[in-house]
């Protein structure tokens, strides 16, 4: 597959990364870039794609961490064997902005704020990111960090809103059970992206059913650390932080809100 053109978002000249995102650093300009090549460097080992299908659209889903995005790729890439999603997930907006350029079909995930944050700063404090962390308090870096990636991810989203399709997390764990259950043709949401991108769901007997239980083949779980979570909780620092990620948040649920394409999906 022919490599695409990035686009690279420039933060400022700060010799420190800007929050907990991807990004290299350019020494001749001495700017932070966002890495829209790390979609390039994992292509090889990411597994949640296709490369080719019948379908004429190519799909784009990604959004910020902790959201429900593997399970909701692995769900549409296994009821749609004809979906075309031939990039692995970064959690990189440079890249995404670069499938709206190209026409592709965005689709996007949203979670309550608190619920994101607690999970990915979880999983950063517990998979060695900061072991080697020597400036200041751990866990205030990795709150700021966090923070202030989750806030620039719902900003972009805000800013693209009109080229991306959103899929809330409530949404995502209603269409696990209705896969487990193979009653994936009365979700909604698979419902709508079936019709409107001329889609073929997956036929299985009822032999099929018995003898391959879906619930073996995606299995979702949470693995946010409980004690990280009761401290965030309680943490002034970490509650002051997200007064501005819960405004963002808010704000792109109210525009979803009024939005008549979300009205058959939501029941409304």
């Amino acid at each position: 597959m022919q490599k695409r053109k990035t686009i690279s978002i420039l933060i400022n000249k700060k010799h420190q990364v800007p929050d907990a995102g991807h990004w290299i650093f350019d020494p001749e300009s001495e700017t932070w870039v966002e890495n829209a090549d790390l979609v390039y460097e994992q292509r090889s080992s990411y597994t949640l794609l296709r490369i080719e299908g019948n379908n004429k659209n190519v799909f784009h889903v990604d959004s910020f961490p902790r959201q429900g995005n593997t399970t909701l790729r692995s769900i549409l890439l296994n009821v749609f064997p004809e979906m075309v999603m031939p990039d692995p997930m970064t959690h990189v907006t440079a890249f995404t902005k670069c499938a709206i350029n190209n026409g592709e079909v965005v689709i996007s995930t949203l979670r309550d704020p608190h619920d994101s944050l607690t999970s990915f700063i979880s999983r950063a404090l517990t998979d060695g990111r900061y072991d080697n962390h020597t400036r200041g308090n751990v866990f205030k870096h990795a709150v700021r960090e966090a923070v202030l990636f989750y806030d620039r991810y719902l900003n972009f989203l805000i800013e693209n809103y009109e080229d991306i399709y959103f899929v809330h997390f409530d949404q995502i764990l209603e269409m696990y059970t209705d896969y487990i259950c193979f009653s994936e043709q009365n979700n909604r949401v698979l419902e709508y992206l079936s019709k409107k991108y001329d889609l073929e769901f997956i036929q299985y007997s009822k032999e099929d059913q018995l003898k391959n239980p879906r619930r073996n083949a995606i299995n979702y779980n949470s693995s946010t650390d409980k004690k990280i979570k009761e401290r965030l909780i309680t943490s002034k620092y970490y509650l002051r932080k997200i007064k501005k990620s819960y405004k963002l948040y808010m704000k792109i649920l109210k525009i979803i809100g009024e939005d008549k394409k979300y009205e058959k999906v939501s029941g409304a």
